[in-house]
């Protein structure tokens, strides 16, 4: 009996014990949450105070585009870039490097902008392995936030507002009203492929292995269309046709309710057809055909000039890229997007908190219909013709004042010589 007693005290001896221990780790694990989370906070503010304090002096340097514009792109990408305060301090092993939602686009527009992830290593603080979990969250959060998508312009009135956009960029005095895109190829390059696939990614024409792109923009220099299409080696005319919603787009500007008004210029790597104009090429083009090339030509640097823009404030396209396919086509699409959201919101005098309410009320475009070449009926508006060619080369005839201005007559003349 005395030892069937002596028995259970020790039983309940041990079990106040494990009671007593599980409540001093609650107890540890609450403070320590607590002391975490503090931390937690203490580093996103000093962050964040960082960022407020160089709003005025090199911010858009360092990232690319205005406080403002960073602050709505941080609200935008919500929830989609939060990280987990748990795997978070497994990954850093400190609270005080949480990678907040700032840090995530901070660190990802400083990797746009060509910085090596060794140098967001030594800035940030995070891991390698962090990093490129930080960078896969953020190109995924822009890739499924609608308000950042690419839009070719799709209600007549869109294409309305594309076409006075472009003509007022014409010395043409309204012969090409009508233009609603410039289309041409961007060549990314990148290391040297698998051996067993780097013949298909080596280009002749730029002398190194590359992604064929195939992109469109509007008059003010902003992306409607991008495509990461094919291998290097593949010309612009097959990557088109590799480009289904841009083909099934351009089939549709022959709807009978947009009166056949619209179509985009291109260079002479795409074919003729009268929804998609190209220069003249080779001699002995009339003087007509040369001042056609000229007014053409006005209107098609808007898509080289928008190429410039790209890569000037996204660094990563002047060199080499050492990533697979997959990752380029997503660092090419993300930073398309971001092209326009910096046209769109770095020059509107609307402070951050206003432009949060506007959002809140807004339509998203995106959402709007698409409508594809199988809406048109009769023969493909796609197939070659240069009729339309051939009646702007007429008006362009029949008017004496347009013709080519003289510093290009001369730079010509020299050019011949």
């Amino acid at each position: 009996m005395d030892d069937l007693l002596l028995l259970q005290i020790i039983q309940l001896q041990f079990q106040l014990s494990t009671l007593t221990v599980r409540r001093i780790r609650r107890r540890r694990r609450l403070q320590e949450s607590k002391t975490r989370d503090a931390k937690i906070h203490i580093a996103r503010k000093v962050f964040n105070q960082h960022l407020y304090e160089c709003r005025d002096s090199g911010f858009a340097n360092r990232y690319h585009m205005t406080y403002s514009s960073f602050q709505y792109l941080v609200h935008l990408l919500g929830e989609k870039i939060v990280f987990n305060k748990t795997k978070s301090l497994n990954s850093t092993g400190d609270p005080s490097l949480y990678i907040s939602p700032e840090m995530v686009v901070a660190m990802s527009l400083r990797f746009l902008g060509g910085e090596k992830e060794k140098s967001l290593e030594d800035v940030f603080g995070p891991r390698r392995a962090s990093i490129d979990r930080v960078l896969d969250k953020f190109f995924n959060a822009c890739l499924n936030t609608p308000e950042l998508w690419l839009q070719l312009p799709k209600t007549k009135d869109e294409l309305t507002a594309a076409a006075v956009g472009f003509n007022e960029h014409s010395d043409a005095k309204g012969v090409f009203y009508g233009v609603v895109g410039c289309l041409d190829g961007y060549m990314i390059a990148v290391d040297k492929p698998k051996s067993t696939v780097c013949r298909d990614y080596w280009s002749e024409h730029y002398g190194c292995y590359g992604i064929n792109t195939q992109c469109m923009c509007d008059p003010n220099l902003r992306f409607t269309y991008a495509n990461v299409a094919a291998p290097g080696k593949t010309s612009d005319s097959v990557a088109l046709d590799m480009s289904p919603a841009l083909t099934d787009w351009l089939r549709g500007l022959a709807r009978d309710e947009l009166d056949k008004d619209f179509y985009i210029v291109a260079d002479s790597a795409y074919p003729l057809t009268n929804y998609s104009l190209i220069p003249f090429s080779g001699n002995g083009l009339t003087e007509a055909q040369k001042n056609y090339n000229f007014f053409l030509s006005q209107l098609r640097i808007r898509i080289e000039m928008t190429f410039g823009r790209l890569t000037t404030k996204y660094r990563i396209f002047r060199g080499k890229m050492a990533y697979g396919h997959k990752k380029v086509q997503r660092i090419f699409m993300v930073s398309c997007m971001l092209h326009n959201f910096v046209i769109d919101n770095d020059n509107v005098e609307i402070d951050y908190e206003d432009r949060l309410v506007e959002h809140e009320g807004g339509l998203i475009h995106a959402n709007q219909p698409q409508f594809v070449g199988d809406e048109v009926e009769g023969p493909d508006p796609l197939a070659s013709s240069s009729v339309r060619r051939g009646l702007l080369v007429q008006l362009i005839s029949e008017d004496p004042q347009l013709v080519r201005p003289l510093h290009n007559l001369i730079r010509n003349a020299n050019n011949n010589h």
